[in-house]
């Protein structure tokens, strides 16, 4: 069994369970039984992806089994995440499966000792890179497939999760935005205007059922295969307003125009197919809600680049907190 070296970050002991490695071997010879077609796991090579500290780790994992190779993805988490595994299997079950359009990676084993998670590896390209580095029509159909998934999940019924509604995501608006000005002051007042914007369109929002919720429904996790659209990365399901799936995606597409093609605006032809598209299946009311979660969404991620202080950061915080002002003054 080989493992990659990495850095570890100090202050993240999400991973350390992980580094037990006659541990780590034991558990995967659980593959063995939990798994019908296979044989006995060796061959095991593992290779850490990201790290997310304080929260989890993910990484890749090789092995063979009898004369067949697999390639999973692993998370080990710094908390029971046992509900994420469950969610998986209730959406698979649910019809996103390998036979579906439509689909979701397959769960394939939690070691609870360990807090790993292991789902198969997709392949394939996903909706990122095409509408980065794709031609126009493909860009097209990536945004119409992308909005057909998430309507289609969006319809699921029967899924167990933690709810989130719009009045706990205005009180979470509060503290980011404190924590913002206590970060930057420079940002502090276009911050508080976001807020007190934010105040009357919570007011204003259309009643829809909670339902089903990717949570990071972004084009990074999105992936393409053939006649499949398959999404990744499970960790953030709750059960919410479908507009807020929409809008994460939505400015999943102006982050991605702003950080590599040079103008925030620069896919906003993609992201109106996809809201027109997503639209012609999903809640009619999302059209109006949309605009107050993409306002609170600019306002969390504003304080994250605040918060990281990486490269341009005060720049993009208050390009961010500007789209958040644009976003509520459209639906006046």
């Amino acid at each position: 069994m080989e493992f990659a070296h990495f850095a570890l970050d100090p202050v993240d002991s999400a991973i350390t369970p992980f580094l037990d490695v006659q541990e780590f071997q034991k558990q995967l010879a659980l593959l063995s039984s939990s798994q019908p077609d296979w044989g006995a796991v060796e061959q095991v090579r593992t290779e850490v992806l990201k790290c997310h500290p304080g929260r989890r780790c993910a990484f890749e994992v090789s092995l063979r089994s009898g004369n067949v190779s697999h390639e999973l993805i692993g998370k080990v988490y710094k908390k029971e995440s046992l509900n994420v595994f469950e969610v998986m299997t209730a959406i698979r079950q649910a019809g996103f499966n390998d036979e579906s359009e439509f689909s979701i990676p397959r769960p394939v084993l939690y070691v609870p000792a360990l807090r790993l998670l292991l789902v198969e590896k997709i392949s394939g390209l996903h909706a990122a890179q095409i509408f980065l580095e794709g031609h126009p029509r493909e860009r097209k159909v990536a945004a119409v497939r992308s909005a057909l998934w998430l309507a289609r999940f969006h319809a699921l019924g029967g899924i167990r999760g933690r709810t989130l509604r719009s009045d706990a995501v205005f009180n979470h608006c509060s503290k980011t935005c404190k924590r913002l000005a206590d970060c930057c002051a420079s940002l502090a007042s276009k911050g508080q205007r976001l807020l007190e914007a934010l105040g009357p369109a919570s007011a204003a929002l259309k009643d829809i059922p909670v339902g089903p919720s990717h949570g990071d429904f972004v084009p990074a996790h999105v992936f393409l295969t053939g006649d499949q659209v398959v999404t990744v990365d499970w960790d953030s399901f709750v059960l919410s307003d479908p507009s807020r799936d929409v809008a994460r995606f939505i400015l999943g597409l102006r982050r991605l125009a702003e950080r590599h093609l040079g103008s925030i605006r620069a896919l906003d032809p993609c992201a109106t197919l996809f809201q027109e598209t997503y639209l012609t299946e999903g809640h009619r009311y999302v059209a109006t809600n949309v605009s107050f979660y993409m306002a609170a969404l600019c306002l969390r991620q504003a304080k994250r680049y605040v918060r990281r202080q990486r490269a341009r950061w005060r720049e993009r915080a208050e390009v961010l907190l500007d789209e958040g002002l644009r976003a509520l003054t459209q639906v006046r």
